[in-house]
């Protein structure tokens, strides 16, 4: 009986090549005609596999420049002239902005103005901010800021990270004090929030 042993050092075969000598064998079968005839050593044909198929994906998350407020109203309630409050103590409880996006992102501010007493348009001490954060960069304001007029923004969060789990998001306190010449009655103000890429 003819054999094609292999013995060490063992030849490592393909699959391709597997078919390729199959193919012989049935075009030219041995004299014998038997399978037997074709004898690959049967602990052998395992190592015939030298590797597996393997695929790719591939995918580039887009850059996203998105912010929302998930608190957006703030209210003082009744306040008399001279008198001062502010939401450090959450009472009212402050402005809470969130980035949405895949970057991190840069906050600006610019409001219309709240009082219309003497000196007391925007920028002024009777309107302030400050940002309270631990999910932003060195650049926000953490001391009491004048809230600038419409067309002057100023920043208000530095890098403010966009990974879930209370990293994305930071507090924007207000602080008012009612001018002393300030006339009765409702006062509102619109605060517009701005958001660009950090660089």
């Amino acid at each position: 009986m003819n054999f094609i042993e292999y013995t060490s050092p063992k030849i490592i075969l393909t699959a391709g090549m597997i078919m390729i000598l199959l193919a012989v064998y049935l075009e030219n079968p041995l004299k014998s005609n038997k399978l037997e005839n074709l004898y690959i050593e049967k602990q052998f044909i395992p190592n015939l596999i030298t590797g597996a198929p393997v695929g790719t994906i591939g995918v580039t998350v887009l850059t996203s420049v998105s912010i929302s407020l998930t608190i957006n109203a703030v209210n003082f309630s009744n306040m008399f002239p001279n008198q001062a409050d502010d939401t450090a103590d959450n009472s009212p409880i402050p402005f809470k902005i969130q980035n949405d996006g895949t970057v991190y992102v840069d906050i600006s501010l610019e409001a219309t103005n709240l009082f219309n007493g003497t000196n007391a348009q925007n920028p002024s001490q009777y309107y302030q901010f400050l940002t309270d954060s631990n999910n932003d960069g060195p650049g926000s304001p953490s001391v009491w800021t004048n809230i600038t007029p419409v067309n002057s923004s100023i920043l208000a969060v530095d890098a403010l990270d966009f990974t879930d789990g209370n990293k994305d998001d930071a507090e924007i306190e207000i602080k008012l004090t009612i001018p002393p010449d300030e006339s009765a009655g409702g006062k509102s103000s619109l605060i517009t929030f701005t958001a660009s890429q950090n660089t």
